[in-house]
């Protein structure tokens, strides 16, 4: 029977049966997982592990604010493991548990009262323990542990210390480790072997040339990678992991941030051909093709363009958010700043809100896409009959912005986002960039000089500029004030 055991399929809870405290235990990757399996990143349901694999359920002790019983079950069945757990609950709560069938008995770290009262061998005690647990982690368990942080395992991140982190910025983490891995194997290395000490010079040095001749990235995205298997050593050190973190002292590339934005001709040659629904046919790599028309996009990129937000706030719009004054008079739209709120975990609870001033130019867009029709609705001000979901709306504007600039062939290689950095910078040269970011909400001009002002745009804006301008008209003004006079008099006479 042992040879069959490879072949035991993976345990998974599925979401429609989650049940509180219960997971799935792995005693490869010595961790809870629910949906992603912590050696490979990918579905649990394809873990090559499932031999390792038990349902474990986590039960706080009534009344002890830092003790909790934990029971590991022999079935393999998730609706048995349900109901044993839900008697395991029952059981913990009334007192009434077997301590034989107790597998694991886990305490939090005592206070510090009592830390401060403890003797001084049961001190010594527990410094030897944290020794123990510094020694060598192996490279592999500790990426698990990591992406397990960032997910905000309740295993690994205790309540407290929970943070909502993007989940395109924990897909990026995750993709970059698995580059560090596929790189050590094609050197030779064996990463299931490998410590986080083994990782050397030679090794970085293997890395740096994998990312820049075979991945081929840009300095800006080498950096990035750099900088976050910076903060993947600096958390196990953080953690007790007594190393040093190899990859603190690598230099990062030189970036000079190209900051395109797009022209008055390009837009409107671009708003033409966005209307022609026989451009929309998009050949993919798969062969299959995709059509990239739809009649809204134009209101998409002029919404993009004259209010300066990015596309998943511009498609959360509603008529409802456009504010009037008592006349009628167009004030603002109170938009959503998803990427911030998202950032300091206030989507939901405090979403910070960006007040988008109504220029004359949107105003007429306004009116011209059914203001009239939907003030004062629930609808959305982009698109308000479509049934398409929002978040595939936001995805297709991006991908048909794209396909629609390429047939421009102008050369460059513009996305939606261009647009936002357009606004910015017109907005700046307008009224200089400590005004403009009042009105966009940035922390601070570091974020926008950096990667949203496009110099070229401030340059040309500054061409009418004359030195000694202002000086010159007041110095006429004078002489045509005693010219004036000079006249008075001489008709008095």
């Amino acid at each position: 029977m042992m040879h069959d055991m490879k072949n035991i399929k993976p345990l998974h809870i599925p979401p429609t049966k989650r049940f509180k405290g219960l997971y799935v235990y792995c005693y490869k990757c010595k961790t809870n997982m629910q949906d992603i399996c912590k050696a490979t990143g990918k579905s649990l349901k394809n873990c090559p592990n499932g031999d390792r694999h038990v349902f474990k359920c986590y039960v706080n002790v009534p009344g002890k604010k830092n003790e909790r019983k934990t029971k590991k079950f022999e079935t393999r069945d998730i609706n048995e493991a349900i109901k044993q757990a839900i008697e395991f609950r029952k059981e913990v709560q009334e007192g009434n548990y077997n301590k034989e069938n107790i597998v694991e008995v886990e305490k939090e770290v005592e206070t510090q009262k009592e830390v401060e009262t403890q003797s001084k061998n049961e001190i010594q005690k527990k410094e030897v323990k944290i020794e123990k647990n510094n020694e060598p982690k192996l490279l592999i368990n500790a990426m698990a542990r990591y992406v397990g942080y960032l997910h905000n395992d309740p295993e690994i991140v205790p309540e407290y210390k929970i943070e909502i982190r993007d989940k395109r910025y924990i897909e990026d983490i995750e993709r970059n480790l698995k580059h560090f891995v596929i790189c050590l194997k094609k050197n030779g290395y064996n990463p299931n072997e490998l410590t986080l000490e083994d990782v050397n010079d030679q090794i970085i040095g293997k890395f740096h040339s994998y990312i820049l001749n075979e991945l081929k990235l840009s300095n800006a995205s080498y950096n990035r990678v750099m900088t976050q298997l910076t903060s993947f050593y600096n958390y196990h050190i953080n953690e007790g992991y007594q190393a040093k973190n190899p990859f603190k002292t690598i230099p990062r590339k030189p970036v000079n941030p190209n900051i395109e934005t797009i022209t008055e001709e390009e837009y409107k040659n671009l708003l033409e051909i966005i209307q022609k629904q026989e451009l929309g046919k998009n050949a993919l790599s798969t062969g299959k093709i995709r059509n990239m028309y739809k009649s809204w996009v134009k209101d998409a990129i002029e919404l993009g363009l004259l209010t300066g937000r990015r596309n998943e706030e511009i498609v959360q719009m509603k008529w409802n958010d456009i504010f009037t004054d008592e006349k009628g008079n167009f004030l603002y739209i109170k938009a959503t700043d998803f990427k911030v709120s998202r950032q300091k975990d206030q989507e939901m609870k405090n979403p910070k809100p960006i007040y988008v001033p109504i220029t004359d130019e949107l105003k007429d867009l306004l009116l011209r896409i059914g203001f009239e029709k939907y003030k004062g609705s629930d609808k959305y001000i982009l698109a308000p009959e479509e049934t398409m979901q929002r978040d595939i709306i936001n995805r297709f504007i991006s991908r048909s912005f794209s396909h629609y600039y390429k047939l421009l062939k102008t050369g460059r290689h513009l996305s939606y986002k261009c647009l936002r950095k357009t606004y910015i910078s017109r907005l700046s040269g307008f009224m200089g960039i400590d005004n403009a970011r009042l009105i966009t909400k940035h922390s601070g001009t570091q974020v926008m000089e950096q990667h949203y002002v496009d110099k070229k745009v401030i340059a040309h804006t500054a061409r009418k500029f004359k030195m000694f301008e202002h000086d010159t008209e007041s110095r006429e003004d004078e002489l045509e004030k005693i010219r004036n006079k000079n006249n008075e008099k001489t008709l008095e006479r």
